[in-house]
């Protein structure tokens, strides 16, 4: 089974797998919430606005050029972070719950960030470490 292999696809997969990870915590049940999108505005404006995060690990993947490997830990840490905001949102105890689905792709976004920052300071650190030092 062969991966991904234009930075369109790479995008476009990452952006899906974000939406399915929304979805499917909903629908195994580790969401409060008890059903899916019930009209196909509320499900298109959730797929649309849910595959920000996405994106957003997408991109980065896509930047690191076609032999670069799948940010992994990042998209590890942006899929917990979706499961965390997927199984707060319970709009029947809470009517503000609705603002999740508004927040929520940003704050996963600012959380995949924070992956990436951290994979890439890693990969700085563990390159760095690898250097001789040229100092006399």
């Amino acid at each position: 089974m062969r991966g991904p292999r234009s930075s369109a696809e790479k995008v476009a997969a990452c952006a899906v797998g974000a939406v399915a990870v929304w979805f499917l915590t909903i629908a195994v049940g580790f969401s409060p919430r008890r059903n899916l999108p019930a009209t196909v505005g509320q499900a298109v404006f959730e797929v649309a606005w849910l595959a920000f995060p996405g994106l957003v690990v997408g991109a980065f993947w896509a930047s690191r050029g076609p032999g670069g490997r799948f940010p992994l830990f990042t998209a590890l840490v942006t899929a917990g972070a979706l499961v965390w905001a997927a199984h707060s949102f319970d709009i029947q105890a809470d009517p503000l719950a609705a603002l999740t689905i508004v927040f929520a792709p940003l704050v996963v976004a600012c959380v995949a960030l924070g992956g990436i920052l951290l994979t890439l300071g890693a990969e700085y650190l563990r390159r760095r470490a690898g250097r001789p030092d040229a100092s006399p």
